[in-house]
């Protein structure tokens, strides 16, 4: 018998037989080296239960670890799961809305485009207006039409507006 290969003992004949240890010894009757006195034999038993204990004790120990892993691992699991259905009931509450909205979209979509094509149509007359309207004064400034000179007339003023803005933010530090 062994514990992971630390204790071995053979009894090479049954124990109610006597022989001698001349006996042994001449007839080659032994296995490994030579046999050992009943109290020696005693003391290796000894060592061997204190041996099989101490595995005892280490295998309950990482029997407990292992239980101890698994209730955290099962624990975690069933928070997973959780989360997992708690995540799919959400999915499932987007797609919903998501088939709700998509029919609205459109029609805001196409209101929209019909809106910027009418309102194109719109800027356009306005524009035609515009021209008809300032023609005569466009003339007499030398620009070909009235954005022209409200552009020219912008820039100025963001550049007068950013000199003056500097011109004080000095004053003040």
């Amino acid at each position: 018998m062994a514990i992971d290969g630390l204790c071995r003992w053979e009894v090479s004949t049954p124990a109610s037989q006597r022989t001698s240890l001349m006996a042994l010894s001449v007839e080659d009757g032994f296995d490994g080296g030579p046999p050992v006195m009943p109290y020696t034999v005693g003391v290796d038993e000894l060592s061997c239960s204190k041996l099989r204990g101490k595995a005892d004790d280490n295998i309950i120990a990482e029997i407990t670890r292992l239980e101890s892993a698994l209730t955290v691992t099962k624990d975690d699991l069933s928070t997973f799961k959780l989360r997992y259905n708690g995540t799919k009931d959400e999915l499932k509450h987007v797609e919903r809305e998501l088939k709700r909205l998509v029919p609205n979209v459109k029609k805001a979509q196409n209101a929209h485009s019909t809106l910027t094509s009418h309102i194109s149509a719109l800027q356009s007359v306005i524009d035609e207006a515009e021209h008809s309207i300032f023609a005569s004064f466009c003339a007499k400034i030398g620009v070909g039409h009235i954005q022209e000179y409200e552009e020219h007339q912008l820039k100025v003023a963001e550049k007068k507006a950013k000199r003056d803005f500097g011109t004080i933010s000095k004053l003040h530090d």
